[in-house]
């Protein structure tokens, strides 16, 4: 198997660059351009497909954004949360997946029909709900809270 040399392999000597980087975004609450570009590469959902829509996008994000996300959710919005709040949460949690919403609602579902003849479930998607925020206010409200 050949290896290819990659980030962890210059860890040592980049990481001071790319905190500097990464304080320096967060400190004036400003992202570069290219951290905000994805490559998006059209995935087949059929074995043949014939028209755009039997194609899914796979978007791959620059991994310094993808460390920067992590570090804010780790260091500032995980702890703002109350556990409490998060008890049936399973976003911001480090063992929270969408594999486990889907085990929790088919085992509490399962429970429901074991005494109803029916359940109703009402989904809704929020994936693209951060879109529409306007960043700057999220920014001057993030630092009120916790002073960057």
């Amino acid at each position: 198997m050949n290896y290819l040399p990659g980030y962890s392999d210059c860890s040592f000597e980049i990481a001071a660059v790319i905190a500097g980087i990464l304080n320096l975004s967060l400190s004036t609450g400003k992202v570069t351009d290219n951290w905000l570009c994805a490559m998006v590469t059209p995935v087949a959902k059929i074995k043949n497909p014939q028209q755009f829509a039997d194609f899914r996008p796979i978007c791959v994000t620059p991994i310094i954004s993808r460390v920067a996300e992590r570090l804010v959710v780790s260091r500032w919005l995980r702890p703002a949360i109350p556990l409490e709040n998060l008890s049936d949460r399973f976003a911001f949690k480090p063992t929270g997946s969408t594999i486990n919403a889907l085990i929790y609602l088919t085992q509490h579902v399962t429970r429901l029909l074991e005494n109803n003849a029916y359940v109703r479930c009402l989904m809704i998607d929020f994936s693209k709900a951060l879109d529409v925020v306007n960043h700057v206010v999220l920014l001057s409200k993030l630092e009120t809270l916790f002073c960057f």
